[in-house]
C-alpha cells in the first residue's frame, strides 16, 4: 500500500512513553545550574507521561507495527507499508478472500528459537480466542481461517472480500507455546505482561515498580547488533519538567504538547532548533488521529440530517488549528483525510455560518428574538461531552460550543470520566478520537457502519445510512484502484447530504530531541494508537553514529 506522499518533519511516539537516565535509575529533576549526569554514550533516555498501560502486542501493545520488543508481518515506515517478518508484501488472490504471506527464514525469538509459520497462526488465533477479550478480535472480524502450509508460509482466508486486510498485519508475533498454553485464558493473566519473548531488537532487563524500564539491545537480533544498547524509560507526568530535563541534557527525547513546542521555537516556526539550545530540536509528525464531534442519532435537535450538516458549516476548522492547536493539526471535514492517502477526498463543508442558519431555517429550527433556535417549543440544545484528562479536546469543544451558539443553539461543553461518558455517546455529543493510516475502513467503516452501531466505542452515535455502507463495501471488495476511488468518491458524496459527525482536524504530534550526533531519524505517519516504540524512536535501533 503506497500512502500518497506527506510533509512530515519527522516520526512519532507514543503518550504511553517513559523517560530515563543513567544506570537504571529514576532521573531526579535537575536544580537550576546543576548540571545532569551524562549518559552512557550508547544509552538513550526517553520520557513520557505514564508507564506504559501494556507490554503484550495482543492487548495493543507497538499495534502498528513498530518495533522494540516485538516485530509484525507488515509495518508502517514513514508512509508506507513494508514487509517485516515478512519476505514480502501479502498477496491476495482476485476477490481479496484469500491472503498468503510468506515469511523470512532468519528470524528468532529472544528465547532462541526460530519464527515460523506456526507461531504466525498461533499469534492470530489467540487474538481472535473470545477469552483474550483482544482489542485485534473487532479489526480481524473478517478472518475466519489461519493456517500455516508450509513453515514459510502463511494463509489467511476471510469470509467477505477485504482488499485492505494486509494493513491489519501489524500484530506483533509471539512464541506459538505462549499462545497455545494460555488458549482460553484472559490476556491480562498472561506471562508477556511481564516477561516480552519478541523477535524485536530489545529485551527487557527491568521494570522496576512497573514505572521504570530498562531495555537491553540483543546481539542475535536478524538486522544486526544495534548501537544503540540500551533504551531506559521513566514516567514523569508534568509535560514542562520533561523538556526542561531534555534541555539540561537529563533526557534524550520526549514528547510535549503543541503550546510548548510553539513557545520553544523562534517565532513564526513550526519544528528545528530550539531558541533555548540549538542542540535540542522540535519535531512534528502527522498523524491519521481524528478529532471530530460524533452527533447521536438519538436526539431530537442532531437526528435530522439539514442539522447535521448545518453543524458541519458552523465550526472554523483552520481557525481552531491555528487559535486552539497552534497550528499542530491538518483541518479535515470528511472520513477521507489526508492520512488514507491515494483515497483522501475533497472537502466538503467550508466555514459558513450563513449556510448552517439557512439549513437550520429549513429544518424548522427558527430563531427568536435572542437569537436562539427553537423548533415546536423545544429549545435547540446540545451537550458536547469530551475525556476530562485530554486537554486538547477540552480546548476544541469549547471552541465548537462557542461557535454553534454562534448560529443559535445553546451549546455546552462537559468533561467526564469514560465510565460516564461510554452509556450516553448515543444521546450526547462527544469529541471523538481514532483513526488508522492508508485504511478508508479505519474510520469511515469503524465509525458509521449500520452494524457498528453501538459495538462499544464503534459509531458511538448509532448512525447508519445503508447506502454509505453498500459503496464502503464495494470499495473494500476491489482490488481495482479506479474502482475503489469511485466507490470512496461516492461514499463522499453520500456523506456529504447525511454526515454522523463533525470531523474537526488530524492532530500532529510534537517531540524534543536531543540526538546528539545520532543519525537515522526518520519519518513516520502515525495512527490513533500509540506505544511504548512511537516517536522519533521508532527505528532506534538502526541508528549510527
Amino acid at each position: 500500500m503506497q500512502l500518497r506522499p506527506l510533509i512530515l518533519a519527522a516520526l512519532g511516539v507514543a503518550a504511553l512513553l517513559v523517560t530515563a537516565c543513567t544506570g537504571g535509575s529514576t532521573p531526579d529533576p535537575t536544580s537550576e545550574g546543576e548540571t545532569p549526569a551524562p549518559a552512557a554514550a550508547d544509552t538513550f533516555r526517553i520520557g513520557t507521561d505514564a508507564a506504559p498501560a501494556t507490554i503484550n502486542p495482543l492487548m495493543g501493545h507497538e499495534a502498528e507495527g513498530t518495533t522494540w520488543f516485538y516485530e509484525s508481518l507488515v509495518q508502517l515506515v514513514g508512509d508506507e507499508l513494508v514487509p517485516l517478518v515478512a519476505a514480502e508484501m501479502p498477496q491476495a488472490d482476485d476477490d481479496a478472500t484469500t491472503w498468503t504471506v510468506t515469511l523470512r527464514t532468519d528470524v528468532t525469538f529472544s528465547d532462541g528459537t526460530a519464527l515460523d509459520a506456526g507461531d504466525v497462526v498461533a499469534t492470530y488465533e489467540r487474538a481472535l480466542d473470545p477469552a483474550a477479550a483482544s482489542p485485534w478480535a473487532s479489526e480481524l472480524a473478517r478472518l475466519s481461517e489461519v493456517a500455516a502450509p508450509a513453515t514459510d508460509t502463511v494463509v489467511f482466508t476471510l469470509d467477505a472480500p477485504d482488499a485492505f486486510f494486509g494493513d491489519r498485519l501489524t500484530i506483533g508475533i509471539i512464541p506459538s507455546e505462549v499462545a497455545e498454553a494460555e488458549q482460553g485464558s484472559p490476556l491480562t493473566e498472561s506471562s508477556l505482561n511481564e516477561t516480552p519473548v519478541g523477535s524485536g531488537p530489545y529485551v527487557l532487563e527491568s521494570w522496576a515498580d512497573r514505572n521504570d524500564l530498562v531495555l537491553q539491545a540483543r546481539d542475535d537480533w536478524w538486522g544486526g547488533e544495534p548501537e544503540i544498547r540500551q533504551i531506559i524509560l521513566t514516567a514523569v507526568p508534568d509535560a514542562t519538567q520533561r523538556a526542561q530535563m531534555v534541555i539540561d541534557g537529563a533526557l534524550d527525547g520526549t514528547m510535549i504538547g503543541p503550546a510548548q513546542a510553539a513557545a520553544l521555537l523562534p517565532p513564526g516556526e513550526r519544528d528545528g532548533p530550539v531558541a533555548e539550545d540549538e542542540a535540542v530540536t522540535v519535531l512534528v509528525n502527522e498523524t491519521a488521529d481524528a478529532r471530530a464531534v460524533s452527533l447521536p442519532m438519538d436526539h431530537p435537535f442532531t437526528a435530522d440530517p439539514l442539522v447535521r450538516r448545518a453543524l458541519n458549516f458552523a465550526v472554523d476548522r483552520e481557525g481552531i488549528v491555528e487559535g486552539v492547536l497552534d497550528g499542530y493539526a491538518i483541518p479535515v471535514d470528511n472520513p477521507f483525510p489526508h492520512s488514507v492517502g491515494d483515497f483522501a477526498q475533497p472537502s466538503l463543508f467550508a466555514f459558513d455560518p450563513d449556510a448552517a442558519a439557512a439549513l437550520l431555517d429549513e429544518a424548522g429550527w427558527l430563531a427568536g428574538e435572542d437569537g436562539m433556535r427553537s423548533k415546536d417549543g423545544e429549545q435547540a440544545r446540545l451537550t458536547l461531552m469530551y475525556p476530562s484528562s485530554d486537554t486538547g479536546r477540552r480546548d476544541q469543544a469549547q471552541v465548537i460550543v462557542d461557535q454553534f451558539g454562534d448560529v443559535g443553539i445553546d451549546a455546552t461543553a462537559e468533561g467526564l470520566s469514560w465510565d460516564l461518558i461510554e452509556p450516553r455517546m448515543s444521546t450526547d455529543a462527544l469529541v471523538f478520537a481514532g483513526g488508522t493510516p492508508g485504511n478508508p475502513d479505519g474510520t469511515a467503516w469503524n465509525w458509521m457502519a449500520c452494524e457498528l452501531a453501538g459495538d462499544g466505542f464503534n459509531n458511538p452515535g448509532h448512525y447508519c445510512n445503508e447506502e454509505l455502507d453498500r459503496a464502503l463495501v464495494e470499495g473494500r471488495s476491489t482490488t481495482d484502484p479506479d474502482a475503489q476511488q469511485a466507490a470512496y468518491a461516492r461514499a463522499n458524496e453520500i456523506y456529504a447530504d447525511d454526515p454522523g459527525f463533525v470531523f474537526l482536524n488530524t492532530v500532529s504530534r510534537t517531540y524534543l530531541l536531543r540526538a546528539d550526533g545520532w543519525e537515522g531519524v526518520e519519518p513516520h505517519l502515525e495512527g490513533h494508537v500509540h506505544s511504548v516504540s512511537w516517536g522519533p524512536w521508532w527505528n532506534i535501533a538502526e541508528w549510527t553514529r
